[in-house]
């Protein structure tokens, strides 16, 4: 299994990356993850960033729901200690969890996004109003959790990516672009340099040097090709 990531920041936000992301590996599972901050909160780096680590100080937890599980008591706990209002929390969250032994992948979509599954591009539009994991800071986590609808399993994927939505933002001025060039397909199946860890950063490079491509939002993504 190859692993892939990238934090880009938007043309619309001068100063921060309001996306974040984050992978662990271990013996027995993969956990990769992207948030995306809500672009009306506080500092919404901050709570992009905040979600992240929470859920990768739980990623050893064994399961996306146990994962989650240990994440919302520590969110809950941030939020007390660090005396946060709801709007300093607000975040997208999409979570995959790739079990080994079973070769099973389950992915968690908490607001709005976009997920591939092997060739299967699934997009999760919530009409700009993301029901944020922050707005349930103060329920149990049983209620939380009996919410979700965007949930997504896999067996035995070849291909698994979560992206924000920022990854439907590339624009490009030039005049002169091949006819069919999709810069989301080319980030997302063009293999070219998958041999290489910042693969995604390349062709990144290559759709704004080559082809003109800018994302106007921040993207984050992060891919998982199983060979």
């Amino acid at each position: 299994m190859n692993l892939y990531t990238l934090l880009r920041k938007g043309e619309s936000h001068p100063v921060y990356c309001e996306d974040f992301a984050i992978t662990h590996e271990d013996e027995a599972q993969c956990v990769v993850a992207v948030f995306d901050g809500c672009s009306s909160g506080t500092e919404s780096h901050f709570a992009s960033a905040l979600l992240g680590k929470i859920i990768r100080k739980n990623a050893s937890h064994r399961g996306l729901k146990n994962i989650f599980k240990h994440a919302f008591q520590d969110l809950k706990d941030a939020v007390a200690t660090l005396a946060l209002e709801e709007e300093e929390v607000l975040a997208t969250a999409l979570v995959a969890c790739y079990d080994k032994q079973k070769q099973t992948c389950e992915i968690l979509v908490v607001g709005d996004g976009f997920v591939l599954l092997n060739e299967e591009w699934i997009e999760i539009d919530q009409q700009n109003t993301p029901d944020y994991w922050g707005y349930y800071v103060k329920d149990t986590f049983e209620a939380w959790w009996k919410r979700q609808k965007n949930v997504y399993t896999i067996q035995n994927p070849t291909r698994v990516v979560v992206s924000t939505d920022g990854i439907d933002t590339f624009k490009s001025f030039q005049t002169d672009l091949p006819a069919d060039f999709n810069p989301v397909q080319y980030l997302l199946f063009d293999d070219q340099w998958k041999h290489l860890p910042n693969m995604l950063y390349r062709k990144c490079t290559v759709l704004d040097k080559k082809y003109g491509f800018l994302p106007y939002d921040d993207i984050g993504i992060v891919m998982m090709i199983f060979e």
